[in-house]
């Protein structure tokens, strides 16, 4: 490989990874001013792969079904735009948000090509994996200081305008949602032995801070979905290891199950420390909350959202077309309008019908089967990257039946550099930069 190839390689590395580190920071990436650099970076990416392809004469790319997955979805998409429907209509009822909503469908696809090509060996997979971790520790730290300040104000600048803001997000279920991603890697981490003694309490502490942030949210579906995820990564981590099929011994469990224990025995007392009667109240009032069955609550949102797929039941209504499509189910008033399902897997069949149901559930099988082959792999600092990676793609799953964290860009684009690690791990071998078969020339 050329000098130039060299450094353009290193460059795509860098750049693809960076856009996923950037997308939470500017208030989750909401915005269409934040979107737009989203896409212009995605697609400014894949033309320096074309680039750099040509110059080389080899273009690296993965094999993994799964973008075929995506493309699809951005297919469909596009296809909802069209004028294909007997009368001359669209599949969409607002095919303009549709086709933004492909748009951005598009760039992501291409970067989630972009990422299995350049996660190529095992010091970019462990070394994003352990980047994610400490950037989740960075920001739940900034996140429980501007808490702590009293301040309403994202950044201690941007007026928000709900008080349910929290770190760069606006709704602190976001925040959650994309800790819940990321804890999980630095505690597979930890149960797999792949840190070093002396940096053990190091790795914990950043494991409570980032769960001592969550908390402090407020968001309960966040941390139900944040212990669902840790508790099945102890479960699948003593169920693939091989000491204690080896042994097995009890001890080995038992010391699994009190390291969880004690991480959130650890979170408990620091939520106790810095003030618990938020908390408290905020879990206190989850009965009444989930008994409410008026319009405004998620039971009465979910039963409009199911009337609405219930009358576009094979290709949905419009991927982003939602918020135009469920006013005809939903009682809104000049004081409310219903932008999101609410939960994450209802949404997509509104959305896109039965069509996007298939598709979410082929990409979740796919995943599900790489996820096994990486948690078998022989390195335990790559096994303990599958292990993270996965718990928290499950953790955000879980937290999808209540909320729509997959319809925030910074937290879509972290699961599909979530979903990436995944893949890699189990097609990349110990020390090789890439496995023969995933190179196209």
């Amino acid at each position: 490989m050329t000098r130039s190839g060299d450094n353009l390689e290193r460059l795509l590395f860098l750049g693809a990874v960076g856009v996923v580190f950037w997308a939470p920071l500017p208030f989750g990436s909401v915005e269409p001013w934040a979107v737009g650099i989203l896409r212009i970076a995605a697609f400014g990416l894949v033309i320096l792969w074309a680039v750099r392809g040509a110059l080389t004469g080899a273009l690296n790319v993965s094999t993994s079904p799964l973008q075929l997955v995506l493309y699809a979805a951005v297919a469909l998409a596009f296809l909802q735009t069209l004028p294909i429907l007997s009368d001359g209509a669209r599949i969409s009822v607002d095919p303009f948000s549709t086709r933004q909503t492909a748009l951005t469908l598009l760039a992501f696809a291409l970067l989630f090509s972009l990422l299995l090509s350049v996660l190529d060996r095992r010091s970019r997979i462990v070394g994003v994996a352990w980047a994610l971790f400490v950037f989740a520790a960075a920001l739940s730290l900034f996140g429980i200081v501007q808490q702590l300040s009293g301040t309403r104000d994202i950044y201690w600048f941007r007026p928000s305008p709900v008080e349910t803001l929290f770190g760069p997000f606006v709704n602190k279920n976001h925040f959650a949602g994309l800790m819940e991603l990321l804890l999980p890697m630095g505690i597979g981490f930890l149960v797999t032995g792949a840190v070093a003694r002396d940096r053990k309490f190091l790795v914990l502490f950043a494991a409570v801070v980032i769960g001592l942030a969550v908390a402090l949210s407020r968001s309960r579906g966040g941390a139900a979905a944040l212990v669902a995820a840790i508790v099945f990564l102890v479960v699948m981590a003593l169920a693939t290891s091989r000491r204690a099929q080896r042994s097995r011994s009890v001890s080995f469990a038992v010391a699994r199950a009190v390291g969880a224990v004690a991480l959130v025995g650890a979170i408990g007392l620091g939520v106790v420390w810095l003030g618990s009667d938020a908390v408290v109240d905020s879990f206190a009032s989850l009965p009444a909350d989930a008994a409410a069955v008026d319009a405004t609550s998620r039971r009465g949102i979910w039963n409009a959202t199911l009337a609405l797929a219930a009358d576009h039941p094979v290709t949905g209504a419009g991927l982003g077309a939602y918020g135009t499509a469920i006013v005809a189910y939903w009682p809104s008033s000049e004081y409310a309008t219903l932008l999101q399902a609410h939960n994450d897997h209802l949404q997509v069949v509104a959305d896109a019908g039965i069509a996007g149901a298939v598709l979410g559930i082929l990409f979740a099988v796919g995943l599900g089967f790489y996820f096994v082959k990486g948690i078998h792999h022989k390195d335990p600092a790559m096994r303990a990257v599958a292990l993270g990676a996965g718990a928290g793609i499950f953790g955000l799953l879980i937290h999808g039946l209540v909320d729509f964290n997959m319809q925030i860009p910074s937290n879509a684009l972290m699961f599909l550099l979530s979903s990436a690690l995944v893949v890699r791990v189990a097609t990349t071998t110990a020390g090789a930069p890439a496995l023969p078969e995933e190179i196209v020339k």
